[in-house]
């Protein structure tokens, strides 16, 4: 009958007869030779393409799907011999790919070669092995993969490789799950598995491992976490992909998890997760308090970039800005916490991590806390060689407001001084008229308003006008002159405490007189047009007025300018919008009217005297 079949002349029943003959001389050749032996697997090949050629039906096509994998699982069952196997899976091989079945067999060797490595079978994969399989059959699989790929890039050794890679790995991992299990153990070995799995989009795997990791890390710790189950998960996810991207074998767990949450909550916080953000936050704070907290060498930097990320205002309400807030002061606290057991000296930081920290404790609004490291980057600013006078002003004038800020009455008397003294030395080396000295002169005067000294402000204001109308001290290395509307805001700025005070400190001719020789010298200037007289002032505040000298919290705290940021060693300045760290740029040096030939370095000594109130230099600022 298999004869007359292969001269194309049978009839539908001596093909089935000769099907008939074709399956008992295959199993009488199984019982003599064995499933992979060579003449076996000729009539099984020809079994198969006699089938093939004669089916008609879908159940025909399942038959001869069902016969292949049936006699594939039984010679990775049954089969030892590496050579054997090898050449056996060419030829199945060559039977699939006969039949058009290529996508089939590529199912069965992922079905396979996960019940061999995991122990679990797909629930479509529609067959179970044995479990005493070995990594022998690997020989087989592989080869069989190949075949039915062609060629696909990669050889035998490469793909073995791959296999017996991912069997070692999950070995490891397989032996971690369990509550006993350090949680470094569990998490380096998960990781590697799961890094291995996601860069060849084993999904199904990928969801049961981080499940079962899942569950006994929330064993493990979940209790200190003090986050919803949900978020623990994204959370151990991030730190999992963290582990996982790197070749390491040994991990420090603290800093792996202040990373992996830093860039989790980052990527939160952009895409307006806010309320996942700042549990993620918490989870991360939380779990690096489970394992030894900050007070570790490396993860202080880690614990200022996680609550800076929970201070970001973009696309925030206030309500959910309020409490990522809270969260960052919490995180915060015990960062400082740390930093004062390791008694950290702030003036060694470099100065963009100075920038970094000084701007996160304004954004928190943590002003006692600023005012401290504030104080003493300032009593040690003597040491930092390479500030320049904007650094070093930009450092004081940030002083004088976290003082007043700090202060639970509204307004600082120790701010008033300091801000006094700042403002006294800066006319002495830059001239009352340069663009530092009327900063700080301006916000001198906000402070006495906050302290109801009105009268106070109106001679701040009434000094830079003569010196306006009268020049300065004639120096030349000092500022002289303003523009227009510098001039009309000092002269608004005079009125506006004029009518807080109630009156006037002197004579009312004499500010009459001053305002009008202001009025003459810029009488060419539009902003002197419309200028009301001095005699057409009211003593009492007005709308116009209302908020004119008036203290408002600074829009950034930064304070190292960029020009006087080192770079690292090696490394050139980067003057993008942004760090690396995605935090802002650090404020521009103030433009100059004229260079003055000095350095406030050079006359650092005179940053340590107090006003003189009787013509003394000597007299030490109290700090």
């Amino acid at each position: 009958y298999v004869h007359v079949h292969r001269k194309g002349i049978s009839s539908a029943e001596t093909t089935e007869k000769a099907i008939t003959v074709l399956q008992e001389r295959l199993q009488q050749l199984k019982s003599i030779h064995g499933c992979a032996h060579s003449e076996t697997l000729s009539i099984l090949s020809e079994l198969i393409s006699m089938r093939y050629k004669t089916k008609k039906t879908a159940e025909d096509e399942q038959t001869i799907i069902r016969m292949l994998q049936e006699n594939t699982i039984e010679i990775i069952t049954k089969e030892q011999r590496s050579q054997v196997l090898f050449e056996a899976a060419n030829t199945i091989g060559a039977m699939y790919i006969t039949c058009g079945y290529h996508a089939h067999g590529l199912q069965l060797v992922r079905a396979a070669r996960r019940q061999i490595i995991t122990g679990h079978a797909e629930a479509k994969g529609g067959f179970k092995l044995d479990k005493s399989i070995g990594r022998v059959a690997f020989v087989f699989l592989v080869t069989f993969e190949l075949a039915l790929k062609g060629s696909s890039g990669h050889n035998y050794s490469e793909v073995m490789a791959d296999w017996l890679t991912e069997s070692v790995l999950f070995n490891n991992y397989s032996r971690c799950l369990t509550t006993q299990v350090k949680t470094e153990q569990l998490l380096l070995r998960s990781a590697h598995l799961r890094h291995f799995w996601h860069d060849r989009s084993r999904h199904e795997e990928l969801d049961e491992l981080d499940q079962h990791v899942f569950e006994i890390f929330n064993k493990q710790v979940g209790n200190a976490l003090k986050t919803r189950p949900e978020m623990i998960k994204v959370f151990l996810t991030s730190l999992l992909i963290h582990i996982g991207s790197a070749d390491a074998y040994d991990i420090h767990t603290a800093r792996a998890a202040s990373i992996a949450g830093d860039h989790r909550i980052e990527a939160l916080v952009r895409s307006g997760k806010h309320q996942e953000a700042i549990e993620v936050a918490y989870c991360t704070f939380q779990f690096v308090m489970t394992q030894g907290g900050y007070q570790q060498a490396g993860l202080i930097g880690y614990g200022f970039k996680l609550a800076k990320y929970l201070t970001m205002k973009e696309n925030i309400s206030t309500e959910m800005h309020t409490k990522m807030l809270q969260a960052s002061r919490e995180i915060m606290a015990e960062v400082l916490n740390a930093c004062k057991i390791l008694k950290i000296n702030f003036s060694q930081l470099h100065d963009h991590e100075l920038n970094d920290l000084v701007e996160l404790l304004g954004e928190q609004e943590n002003y006692k806390e600023l005012d401290i490291i504030l104080e003493s980057l300032w009593k040690s600013r003597s040491g930092q060689k390479n500030w320049s006078e904007d650094t070093l002003i930009n450092l004081g004038e940030r002083l004088v407001v976290s003082r007043h800020l700090a202060s639970d009455k509204g307004h600082s008397h120790r701010a008033i001084h300091l801000a006094e003294d700042i403002a006294y030395n800066l006319r002495r080396v830059l001239g009352g008229l340069h663009p530092h000295t009327l900063k700080m002169s301006n916000l001198l005067s906000q402070l006495y308003t906050a302290a109801n000294l009105h009268g106070e402000a109106l001679n701040v204001h009434e000094e830079i006008l003569q010196l306006i109308v009268s020049g300065d001290d004639g120096e030349e290395r000092t500022t002289d002159t303003v523009n227009a509307d510098t001039a009309r805001q000092q002269v608004l700025l005079l009125k506006a405490a004029y009518q807080r005070n109630g009156g006037w400190v002197k004579s009312a001719d004499f500010y009459k007189k001053l305002v009008t020789d202001l009025t003459k010298m810029f009488s060419k200037s539009a902003e002197f047009k419309d200028l009301q007289p001095v005699k057409e002032w009211q003593a009492k505040p007005d709308n116009t007025t209302a908020s004119i000298g008036v203290f408002e919290k600074p829009q950034q705290w930064m304070f190292v300018v960029k020009d006087d940021i080192l770079p690292p060693k090696g490394g050139k300045h980067n003057h993008s919008s942004t760090s690396e760290e995605g935090f802002q740029r650090a404020p521009q040096p103030i433009k100059k009217g004229k260079q003055t030939g000095w350095s406030l370095r050079r006359v650092s000594d005179l940053w340590g005297m107090r006003q003189p109130r009787a013509g003394r230099l000597d007299a030490e600022i109290t700090i």
